[in-house]
């Protein structure tokens, strides 16, 4: 779940990019953000077609249910394959709104199908506890009408073959009564309490039971006994050093007290005491500060793995994770010896959709996808690596770029499964219906066409598997004194996270060896000054330091002769060339057998990425082809054809700075984008391209025809009078 808090922006690197913290911002005033031709979305179903080009059923893999998922080494498999999972976030409701719902029967019997079709073969259920304790006047009495829908949508997701994992909690209210004005009102502290109060321990135990044992009628098993409950994830965003920075409100600038009494205790068992005086402020730093994360790496330790047998007492048996947020190094520790280790982040900590909220301007490709190495610093070699929340925030008009950089950096890392956080991943219909469905809000992937054009572009390359693996690893050799050095208030430096766009980035024990990891490729991370309040972006070049890690991988052979890589220039090249980012560009481009991608701010000369050739474009965009005949792209007869830019509300007015006057109402507005391309072709052959709207149908239909110098191609949203749409379809005709 995003956090929203100001204290939570400077200090929390791990939720998003420090960049934003470093801009200086623009005046605030009213006024139009981009002077290009928008266009207004006609469409009203958003039900994927059965058999259309967007119809990604087959792909999301096998029906078969009963087989549990488990971990093997660094891997999720089912039974002795390695798992191939695409995720969909569902949110209550599915919004974590006040007046959210789980849909009704037919409702759920709908969605379920959409999700298969939309190619998602796995669900995270998040703030279900939230939903189903609204109006509840006792603990734990979940509303009747909101279990048996819960029940059913996990019958009607398992008939579809999708797997699902769960928050066990994720409210500070968890199921306690009596929460006014709404549960997302959220004020009881639970999330901290559950560490030092028996009472609250106890209180999740009840919930977890509950949510574990109690037999699901519309499936005949409780979900602990379910292969399809594929993993727990224990309490959703519970870091005690997080939490403590985003009640900073309750407690001034310092821990909350509810620490005091517990960490008294373990100083006298150590024979000290002097030091509990006063619990150390927020942003300190030094031996104290040390001694206190000592004290909270020992009783996030203790109680994770209490919770972990609890729910194996519960009969559950499956993968189990816990702190998926924070990535600086004091969580190290406590994540080292978790069945595999899960994170969260943002290039921007999403707002609330109100007047006065600010989103900036900002393309994740200044800094690399600082973000995206933020989450791929906290990997431990030897488990499984998932993402549970990820995105470029909304109405950030760069956020066509996370629709390629965030599978591309999966791919590239082999990380296990990645989750764009959203209140819904998908819509039937813009309808104006439910909670946050009138207008597209920050985390409102399922409205946005910006979001379901990187979602559809990230089934494609995840599914398919389409990018390698990068063959070089960068071990990260940390000891737990070493993570909590100085109060462990730092992060992996970005002159490191940056060369996770070459080598696989992971944290190792020096104590032990990590196989497949060589002298070479492993750094001795000695504790670095802290990152906190550095501004990257003013330095002159802020990936300077990585050059050294860059030579040493090319003496070695890890890199090719010819590959683009300099870090002074912020420019990134995978082993294997398929992909590349030029972030001094503000360009990515992935190249595999089947799809040729780019996203772009502009072009200024034709790009080639395989065998499609990118000759202009009138606005930035994200722009993808990709067989779908299972042929190789530069041989499809039938491709599919992503573009997309931006969208906004109507009536949407955005400062320059990234400030909300406005949030508008639907229906949703759509830049337009106009791209020339040409693909090689056979002279005089024949091709039909056809506009789809945003289920998945045809609709307007062109004849072109190639000439000498092959296809060319050009890609409107507007190609049809109808309406602007993201995707389009290429046949070639045979007859």
């Amino acid at each position: 779940m995003p956090i929203d808090n100001p204290m939570a922006v400077r200090v929390v690197r791990g939720m998003a990019a420090l960049a934003a913290g470093f801009l200086l911002a623009s005046p605030i005033a009213a006024a139009s953000p981009d002077p290009g031709e928008w266009l207004t979305v006609t469409d009203r179903s958003l039900e994927i077609v059965a058999g259309s080009p967007l119809d990604f059923s087959k792909l999301a893999g096998d029906l078969e249910s009963d087989v549990p998922l488990r971990i093997q080494g660094d891997r999720f498999v089912l039974g002795n394959k390695a798992a191939v999972i695409n995720c969909a976030t569902l949110a209550p409701g599915f919004s974590n709104t006040s007046g959210s719902s789980f849909p009704d029967h037919a409702t759920s019997d709908r969605y379920a199908e959409q999700l298969r079709r939309h190619g998602y073969n796995l669900v995270r259920f998040h703030f279900i506890d939230a939903l189903l304790m609204q109006g509840a006047q006792a603990d734990l009495a979940f509303d009747p009408e909101q279990f048996d829908r819960f029940q059913y949508l996990m019958g009607a997701l398992r008939k579809h073959g999708i797997r699902w994992m769960i928050d066990l909690m994720s409210s500070d209210n968890a199921a306690l009564g009596s929460e006014y004005p709404h549960r997302w009102a959220e004020k009881r502290g639970m999330l901290l309490r559950v560490f030092v109060e028996p009472a609250a321990f106890a209180h999740w135990q009840a919930l977890a039971s509950k949510l574990l044992t109690t037999r699901n009628p519309y499936t005949g098993l409780a979900p602990a006994q379910d292969p399809s409950t594929a993993a727990l994830i224990l309490i959703n965003e519970d870091p005690i050093n997080i939490q403590a920075v985003i009640g900073d409100a309750k407690h001034k600038g310092r821990f909350p007290d509810l620490l005091r009494a517990p960490y008294v205790a373990w100083l006298k068992e150590r024979g000290s005491y002097a030091a509990a005086a006063q619990l150390p402020a927020l942003d300190a730093d030094g031996p104290a500060m040390e001694q206190f994360q000592k004290f909270l790496t020992e009783l996030q330790i203790e109680t994770s793995a209490r919770m972990r047998a609890s729910v194996e007492a519960m009969g559950y048996v499956g993968p189990v994770t816990h702190f998926d947020t924070w990535s600086q190094l004091n969580m190290v520790p406590a994540r080292r010896n978790l069945p595999f280790v899960d994170m969260h982040g943002y290039d921007q900590v999403p707002p609330g959709g109100v007047p006065g909220a600010v989103v900036r301007p900002l393309s994740s490709f200044d800094n690399a996808g600082r973000y995206l190495q933020d989450i791929a610093t906290t990997r431990f070699f030897g488990r499984p690596f998932t993402v549970t929340e990820h995105d470029q925030t909304f109405w950030n008009p760069y956020r066509y770029e996370s629709g390629l950089a965030a599978p591309a950096m999966a791919a590239l890392q082999e990380w296990n499964f990645i989750c764009r956080h959203a209140d819904g991943p998908i819509n039937l219909a813009y309808d104006g219906i439910g909670i946050r469905k009138a207008a597209l809000y920050p985390d409102g992937g399922g409205l946005d066409p910006v979001a379901r054009a990187g979602e559809t572009l990230t089934a494609l390359l995840l599914l398919r598997r389409e990018i390698a693996p990068s063959r070089a690893k960068i071990g990260i050799s940390l000891s737990d004194t070493e993570a909590l050095a100085a109060g462990g208030w730092r992060g992996i430096p970005q002159w490191i996270g940056a060369a996770a766009w070459i080598a696989r980035i992971g944290l190792v024990d020096p104590r032990s060896k990590a196989t497949g990891i060589v002298p070479d490729e492993t750094l001795k991370l000695d504790p670095p000054p802290s990152y906190l309040g550095k501004a990257a972006a003013a330095m002159k070049s802020p990936f300077a330091r990585t050059v050294p890690i860059i030579d040493a991988m090319r003496a070695r052979g890890l890199i090719e002769v010819g590959n683009i890589t300099d870090p002074k220039r912020n420019r990134w090249e995978s082993p294997g060339g398929q992909v590349r980012l030029l972030g001094d560009r503000r360009r990515l481009t992935v190249t595999t057998v089947f799809t040729a991608a780019m996203a772009f701010e502009r072009l200024d000369a034709p790009v080639s990425i395989g065998p499609l050739r990118v000759e202009n474009a009138d606005a930035p965009a994200l722009v993808a082809l990709s067989a779908l005949d299972g042929k190789a792209l530069a041989d499809s007869g039938r491709m599919l054809a992503i573009l997309a830019s931006d969208a906004r509300n109507t009536d949407m007015q955005i400062a320059p700075d990234g400030t909300l006057v406005t949030l508008g109402k639907l229906p949703i507005r759509m830049r337009r984008v106009q791209i020339a391309a040409t693909l090689p072709a056979p002279n005089r052959s024949r091709w039909r391209l056809t506009a789809l709207r945003l289920n998945g149908s045809p609709d307007l239909a062109r004849t072109l025809i190639s000439g000498s110098d092959g296809l060319h191609l050009p890609l409107d949203t507007a190609l049809s009078p109808r309406g602007p749409t993201t995707f389009f379809l290429l046949e070639r005709i045979t007859r």
